[in-house]
C-alpha cells in the first residue's frame, strides 16, 4: 500500500523529470517563449498539483504579489496555480507595475489549461474594482476576501485542488463585512 497521495507521486515524478531533462536549473527565467511542455510533461499534460491562490484583500497588496510572482515562470515548475480573485484587480496591478501579463477567466476548474504564460482566474465573487480605493479598509473588500478564501478551501476539501496559498487578508475589513471568529 502506497502511503503517498496520487498528487504527491505526480509532483515527485515531475520534479524527477525536471532534474533529469532540464538539469537542476531550468534556465527558464522570464522567457515567455519557453514551452510549458518542457516542464510539465509530453503533449502539455500536467503532472503538477493544482494550487488555489487567493487574492486576499482586493484593496491590499495581494494582486500585486500575484502579478509579480507569476511573471517568474519558475512558479509553474512544481504547481499549476489558479487564482481565486478578480481579473480586473489583477489587470490594474499589472498596469500599475508595468508588467505585461495575460489573464484567462475560468468558470470552473475543468477549463484549466496547462498554460504557464497566462494567469488563470476563478471569480466566484462579483467585485467592482472601481468601488473601493487601494489601501482603504472596506466591508466590500472583506466580503470578497472571505468569499475567495472559502471557495479555495471548498475546492481543496473536495480534492479539486491540492493546496491553498493566500495573499494577505485585512482582518479589520473582514470584521466590517460581518465575519467574526472564523477568519481573522
Amino acid at each position: 500500500l502506497d502511503p503517498l497521495p496520487p498528487w504527491h507521486r505526480r509532483l515527485s515524478a515531475a520534479t524527477d523529470s525536471l532534474h533529469t531533462h532540464a538539469g537542476a536549473e531550468s534556465g527558464r527565467g522570464n522567457d515567455p517563449h519557453v514551452s510549458c511542455e518542457s516542464l510539465n510533461g509530453k503533449n502539455g499534460i500536467t503532472m503538477n498539483p493544482v494550487l488555489a491562490v487567493t487574492m486576499g484583500d482586493p484593496a491590499g497588496i495581494g494582486a500585486e504579489i500575484i502579478v509579480k510572482a507569476f511573471q517568474d515562470q519558475r512558479v509553474f515548475e512544481r504547481a499549476q496555480p489558479v487564482v481565486i480573485g478578480s481579473i480586473a484587480c489583477l489587470e490594474r496591478a499589472a498596469a500599475e507595475t508595468g508588467i505585461a501579463m495575460g489573464f484567462r477567466r475560468l468558470t470552473g476548474l475543468g477549463q484549466m489549461r496547462d498554460d504557464c504564460h497566462t494567469v488563470q482566474v476563478l471569480e466566484p465573487v462579483v467585485l467592482d474594482c472601481n468601488a473601493f480605493q487601494i489601501g482603504e479598509v472596506s466591508a466590500t473588500c472583506g466580503k470578497a476576501a472571505v468569499g475567495w478564501f472559502e471557495t479555495a478551501i471548498r475546492l481543496c476539501s473536495e480534492g479539486s485542488v491540492q493546496g491553498v496559498v493566500t495573499c494577505p487578508i485585512n482582518k479589520e475589513a473582514v470584521h466590517l463585512a460581518g465575519f467574526h471568529g472564523d477568519i481573522g
